[in-house]
């Protein structure tokens, strides 16, 4: 039976789109650049990755030049809600609690996080939170 296709960005199509908000919009040769130089990296690989986010709609591509330029479909924060409630689905049952319990419980909280984790719970949504 074939694997199913993959709706979310892989890893790599992620090292992709962190160099993309970070940097803005880029080129290939950009984003190979930024890639090669944490790990090394191919130039065709980063074409074909690119290539698959566009057609995904991760991406989008201005052809208006002879170099084409990359840009996130989707800002960060949108992409971190979508993959996170995507994973809050499917590894915690929906709940919210049990993602963030295990989260906790894994690496230490500085004081400063503790203190913005209890100003979150007393506002309650992100909308309502304080400056």
């Amino acid at each position: 039976m074939p694997r199913p296709k993959a709706t979310g960005p892989t890893d790599r199509e992620l090292e992709i789109l962190q160099v993309l908000w970070e940097y803005g919009p880029s080129t290939a040769r950009d984003i190979h650049e930024v890639l090669n130089s944490q790990e090394s990296t191919a130039y065709n690989s980063v074409l074909t990755i690119l290539r698959i986010m566009h057609d995904k709609n991760l991406v989008s591509r201005d052809e208006s030049s002879k170099t084409h330029v990359y840009t996130a479909k989707y800002c960060k924060a949108n992409m971190e809600e979508k993959l996170l409630k995507s994973f809050m689905d499917n590894v915690f049952g929906g709940s919210a609690m049990r993602l963030v319990t295990r989260a906790l419980s894994i690496k230490p909280t500085s004081k400063e996080e503790k203190e913005k984790i209890r100003q979150i719970l007393e506002w309650g949504t992100k909308d309502e939170e304080p400056e």
